[in-house]
């Protein structure tokens, strides 16, 4: 149903699907698309938080209420997991991988975006095919044709399509092993992870629009008090993060020059 033959000659890249296994409607849409590409792809069956009897031992609870104040969903935390699953395969079949999250919509021709990652994987960790806010700044690190790599001056957000490298998804493994943010909150930690994530414009997918299988907390506003208490909890974080800021935009425009 879902792994089909193909002929077009692109890099050995694994395409996986994260989609929970009760999304039938989903999971149909993604066949649609991928198999009409005629290349080999494959479902990842996704963590479905709403049917956890525990929370898992890499949510960090405990972190995520003192700076945050309240808990992650569990649709959240079983989204973060899913991208866990899909780090290990990859780590596990060391080889660069195209993960998807079911709600994908293809805006243009997948191989020929799969050839050109592969023509341009030193430049980036991972590689960002989908965001969420298209108004984001950003300084194009090369151009490639029609297209341009470039690195946003902060997060576009999403996770619903990226390609990750073998040695980056056993970093990402092991610096997620306590987590307590959503996984395109992580990504975006680049203080703790260090990573060169970049995006590839225009992007290869965008969010169908379908409503959420995450379903975010619905919880009281915090007060004033409450919010002033976070952010002298978040305080360290902040230095931690400004100071890494600092080193990295001394040194971008050597990086840039090397990259290129």
């Amino acid at each position: 149903m879902n792994v089909i033959g193909s002929s077009i000659s692109v890099k050995s890249f694994d395409i996986v699907v994260i989609s929970l296994l009760r999304s039938s409607g989903r999971r149909a849409a993604a066949c649609h698309q991928l198999d009409a590409t005629l290349l080999p792809w494959s479902f990842l069956n996704a963590v479905d938080g709403a049917a956890l009897a525990s929370l898992p031992p890499e949510y960090d609870g405990r972190t995520r209420l003192r700076n945050y104040g309240r808990p992650m969903s569990i649709g959240q935390i079983g989204c973060f997991m899913s991208h866990r699953m899909a780090w290990k395969q990859c780590v596990q079949a060391n080889r660069p991988m195209l993960v998807l999250e079911d709600d994908f919509l293809l805006e243009l021709d997948l191989a020929e975006v799969l050839r050109l990652a592969e023509a341009n994987m030193q430049h980036f960790d991972l590689l960002k095919l989908q965001g969420l806010n298209l108004k984001q700044k950003f300084t194009v690190v090369k151009k490639c044709g029609d297209h341009q790599l470039v690195r946003h001056h902060h997060s576009p957000m999403g996770t619903t399509a990226y390609i990750i490298k073998p040695e980056i998804a056993r970093l990402l493994l092991e610096k997620s092993r306590h987590f307590h943010a959503p996984i395109d909150d992580f990504l975006d930690h680049d203080w703790i992870h260090g990573l060169k994530i970049l995006s590839l414009l225009p992007y290869l997918v965008k969010a169908s629009g379908d409503p959420s299988t995450i379903a975010c907390l619905t919880v009281d506003k915090l007060n004033r008090w409450e919010k002033m208490l976070l952010r002298l909890r978040r305080l360290p974080r902040s230095v931690r993060r400004r100071v890494y800021s600092m080193k990295k935009s001394k040194y971008r425009s050597l990086l840039e020059i090397v990259w290129n």
